[in-house]
C-alpha cells in the first residue's frame, strides 16, 4: 500500500479492479492497490480515504459496502487504533452475556431520570467490559425484566459518622453486580485471625460519609487482589461497580481516602505496636506455628530534602538516608511481623528487639532465629545468645576441618504443589568452643557445600545435630520464595507519609534506644572517602609508570603533568591526614541530632499500611494451601488466587442473608478451585460488617 503521497487539492476517487485486485487511484495520484480478498486493507483504505474528505457514499459504492458498515469502521478506528480495525471480524459482534445485562440494569436502576443516562450507561459498559452497546441495546435488556425498572430506595441519603447509609442492603435488597467481587472471599478467610477486632482499635469513631473501618476494608479488598500499592489507586476503582465491595454506591475518593486513613492512624498510633503483636499472635496460633524464624532486613531509601539519619544500603553497599524493615518470616515463607528503624539503631538491637517479642509476646520461651541475608560474626549475636538459639552464615573465611563429608538432601518446591525436589548437599561440622551445660557460650560452625562451593555457618544450638542446622538454614533455597520480593510488588516498600517527627525523650523510652549510644561520624566518613579517592588516582598515575617501567625494561621519570599531579595529591591527602587528626571516628547520636537539626520520618501510617500488606499477604497464601491440593500446578496457583479475587461477582439478598454469585466461568481445574474456595467460605458463616447476616458464595 502506497503511504506518505502528496495529493492536490482535487477530490476525484477511481477505484479499478483488475488482475483480482483494487486499484485505488485519488486526485490523479496512486493511493493504494490491494486484493479484493484482502478485506483489512479495504476497511483501512476505505477509512482513510473518509478522514481525508471523500463522500462516504462514493466511498461505499467503490468498494461494495454499506454505509453503516463503514460508519462502524470508522468508530473502531477512532476508539481503538488501526491494529484493532485491521483485526476486526467479520460478521455481527457477540451477543452479551448475563453479565452485561445485569450490569446494565444495576446502571439503569441507578442512573434512570437524571438528564442523558443512556449514554452514560454506555460509557461504562464500554470501561468495565471493553464491550460496545447502543441505547437499543439498553432498551432491549431492561424490557426483558420490566421490574428492573422500579426505582429502589435512595441510596445516597446523609448518614451519621462512619455509617452505610448507601449500603446495598438499603437499595430494596436488588442484586449488585461488583466488578473484583471475588476479593469479598477476603472477609470469610480472614475470620480465623479476628482482624476485624484488631484493625481499628482506637480509631473506631473517626470519618464522616466513609468511616475508618470502610475505608480500610477498601484498602485491604483491593489489597489482597494486587489492585493498588498505595492509596491513590483507590482512584481507579471509585467507581459503581466497585462499591458492592463494601456495601456501597462507591467506594471512597482518593480525597476522603486520605483525609480518614490520616486522621485514623494518628487516632490509632499508641495502639499499632499492639495490633502487630496482636495479628502475629493469632497467625502463630492459627497455624500453629513454633519452628524457627527467618529474619530479613531490607533497606528502603529515602530520597527527599529532610535531613535523616543515615542507614546502610547494602546494595548500593554505601551509606545512605531511610529506614530498614526487619520482617519476621516462618519456615513457611508467612511474613508475621516488622520491626521498622529510623537508622538509628543497627542490626543488633533490632535483632533483640525482635527475639524480644517472639519470648515476651508470642510465648516462645526460647526461639530459633535465622537471618541468612549475608555474613555475620559471632559477635553479632552476644546480645541475644542467653535468650535465643541463632544460626546465620558466617563473615569471612575459615578453613574447612579434616574427615569426610556427610551427605543432606534438602527439599526444594517442585513444579507439583505438594511434592519437594530433592537436591544434595555436603556438611562437615567443627565445635569451636563447648560453653556452659546450659548451652550459653557454645560455638559451633557448619560446613555446608554444594558443587564446589562451601559456605560456612554459625550457631550456639548445643542440643541439634549439624545435619537439622544444614536443613533449617538452607530450607530456604528453593523451598520458600522471596517474601521481602512479593511484598515489594504489593506496596510494601512505599513511603505512605512524609511528615516528619521529632527525636524526643519518649521516643528513645519507646524504642528502648541507649541515649548514650554512638555512631560513626559522618564528617569523619565523608573525609576518609575522599582520603580512599585520592589514594585511587595516585595509584593509577603509579600503576601507569610502572607499566611504561615494564615495557621499557628500564627506570622511567615521571612526566611533568604526572609529577604535577602526584605533588597536588600529595598536598590534598597530607591537608586530610592534619583534618583526620580533629575529626572524631565515633560521635554520640543525640549530639548528631542535636548539631544536625535531624528529623525522622513518621512511621505510624507506614507501619499501620505494613501491617495491611502482611494480612493481604497471608490471605492469599492461605488461599493457595486451599487449592493447591486441587490445582496441583505450583507454578501459577499463585497467579490463579489472583485471577480468582479479580473475578467478577453479584451481591444478592434473600432470607436476610448475603450470597455472593461468582458470575464469570472458568474451566476444569480452576473451575474445581473456585467451587471449593466458595465451600470453604460459605462453610465458615461469617458475619461480615456491610452485610446482612452470613455470607454464602456460589458460581452462577
Amino acid at each position: 500500500m502506497a503511504q506518505g503521497i502528496v495529493l492536490d487539492e482535487s477530490s476525484v476517487l477511481e477505484v479499478r479492479i483488475e488482475d483480482g485486485c483494487y486499484h485505488v487511484v485519488y486526485g490523479f495520484h496512486r493511493f493504494a492497490w490491494f486484493d479484493c480478498k484482502d478485506q483489512a486493507a479495504k476497511r483501512v483504505v476505505s477509512v482513510q480515504l473518509a478522514n481525508m474528505g471523500v463522500g462516504k457514499t462514493r466511498i461505499a459504492e467503490a468498494f461494495d459496502v454499506n454505509r453503516s458498515m463503514l460508519y462502524r469502521w470508522m468508530n473502531v478506528y477512532e476508539q481503538e487504533g488501526i491494529e484493532a480495525l485491521v483485526l476486526l471480524r467479520k460478521g455481527r459482534r457477540p451477543k452479551i452475556n448475563e453479565s452485561i445485562k445485569d450490569y446494565i440494569r444495576m446502571l439503569s436502576d441507578k442512573l434512570q431520570g437524571r438528564r442523558r443516562y443512556k449514554s452514560t450507561i454506555v460509557e461504562e459498559v464500554k470501561k468495565a467490559y471493553g464491550v460496545q452497546i447502543s441505547q437499543e441495546t439498553i432498551r432491549r435488556v431492561m424490557n426483558e425484566r420490566p421490574e428492573a425498572l422500579q426505582g429502589g430506595k435512595d441510596r445516597g441519603e446523609k448518614q451519621e459518622p462512619g455509617g452505610g447509609g448507601d449500603s446495598a442492603q438499603a437499595a430494596g435488597e436488588k442484586p449488585v453486580v461488583v466488578k473484583h467481587g471475588g476479593a469479598l472471599l477476603s472477609f470469610a478467610f480472614l475470620q480465623r485471625y479476628g482482624i476485624e477486632s484488631i484493625l481499628f482499635k482506637g480509631a473506631e469513631a473517626c470519618g464522616g460519609r466513609y468511616g475508618f473501618k470502610e475505608c480500610v476494608f477498601s484498602l485491604l479488598l483491593l489489597l489482597a487482589p494486587r489492585l493498588l500499592r498505595v492509596e491513590e489507586h483507590i482512584k481507579h476503582y471509585d467507581v459503581q461497580i466497585m462499591g458492592g465491595l463494601i456495601g456501597r454506591e462507591k467506594l471512597p475518593s482518593v480525597k476522603t481516602l486520605r483525609k480518614v486513613m490520616a486522621e485514623g492512624c494518628e487516632r490509632a498510633a499508641e495502639h499499632v505496636e499492639w495490633m502487630k503483636s496482636e495479628y502475629a499472635r493469632r497467625c502463630l496460633a492459627a497455624w500453629e506455628y513454633r519452628g524457627p524464624f527467618y529474619l530479613d532486613g531490607h533497606f528502603m531509601p529515602y530520597s527527599g530534602g529532610e535531613q535523616l539519619l543515615y542507614g546502610y544500603n547494602p546494595h548500593k553497599r554505601l551509606a545512605q538516608k531511610g529506614r530498614t524493615a526487619y520482617v519476621v518470616n516462618t519456615g513457611e515463607g508467612r511474613p508475621i511481623y516488622e520491626v521498622l528503624s529510623d537508622g538509628f539503631d543497627d542490626f543488633k538491637a533490632n535483632i533483640e528487639k525482635i527475639v524480644d517479642f517472639l519470648r515476651e509476646e508470642a510465648g516462645i520461651s526460647r526461639p530459633t532465629v535465622i537471618f541468612d541475608r549475608g555474613g555475620f560474626g559471632w559477635e553479632s549475636f552476644e546480645r541475644i545468645e542467653e535468650k535465643a538459639d541463632f544460626i546465620c552464615w558466617y563473615q569471612g573465611e575459615a578453613s574447612v576441618p579434616k574427615g569426610r563429608w556427610k551427605t543432606v538432601w534438602v527439599p526444594h518446591q517442585g513444579n507439583t504443589y505438594g511434592e519437594a525436589e530433592l537436591v544434595r548437599h555436603e556438611i562437615k561440622q567443627e565445635v569451636r568452643c563447648e560453653g556452659q551445660p546450659d548451652g550459653r557460650g557454645h560455638r559451633r560452625m557448619v560446613f555446608i557445600r554444594k558443587g564446589a562451593k562451601v559456605s560456612p555457618a554459625i550457631t550456639n544450638m548445643k542440643q541439634a545435630e549439624a545435619e537439622e542446622v544444614a536443613l533449617m538454614l538452607t530450607r530456604r533455597w528453593g523451598a520458600q520464595e522471596n517474601v521481602f520480593k512479593e511484598l515489594v510488588i504489593d506496596g510494601y516498600d512505599q513511603m505512605h507519609s512524609y511528615r516528619k517527627d521529632e527525636y524526643e525523650a519518649q521516643y528513645f523510652e519507646r524504642e528502648r534506644v541507649e541515649e548514650n549510644r554512638e555512631m560513626e561520624n559522618p564528617q569523619w566518613r565523608k573525609v576518609t572517602q575522599e582520603k580512599r579517592k585520592l589514594k585511587a588516582k595516585r595509584n593509577v598515575i603509579l600503576g601507569r609508570m610502572a607499566a611504561r617501567e615494564k615495557e621499557k625494561g628500564k627506570p622511567v621519570k615521571a612526566t611533568k603533568q604526572q609529577q604535577a599531579r602526584i605533588k597536588r595529591i600529595d598536598k590534598q591527602l597530607a591537608e586530610i591526614a592534619e583534618r583526620l587528626e580533629y575529626l572524631p571516628e565515633k560521635i554520640l547520636r543525640t549530639d548528631y541530632i542535636d548539631d544536625n537539626g535531624v528529623v525522622r520520618l513518621s512511621n505510624e501510617k507506614k507501619k499501620y499500611f505494613d501491617l495491611l500488606n502482611l494480612v493481604a499477604y497471608n490471605l492469599r497464601r492461605d488461599m493457595v494451601e486451599m487449592i493447591g491440593p486441587i490445582y496441583r500446578d505450583n507454578r501459577d496457583v499463585h497467579q490463579l488466587v489472583l485471577k480468582i479475587l479479580r473475578l467478577m461477582t453479584r451481591i444478592e439478598y434473600e432470607d436476610s442473608d448475603t450470597r455472593i454469585v461468582f458470575m464469570e466461568t472458568l474451566k476444569g481445574k480452576e473451575m474445581e478451585a473456585l467451587l471449593e474456595l466458595c465451600r470453604r467460605a460459605t462453610d465458615v458463616e461469617h458475619r461480615a460488617p456491610f452485610f446482612p447476616g452470613k455470607l454464602s458464595f456460589t458460581v452462577q
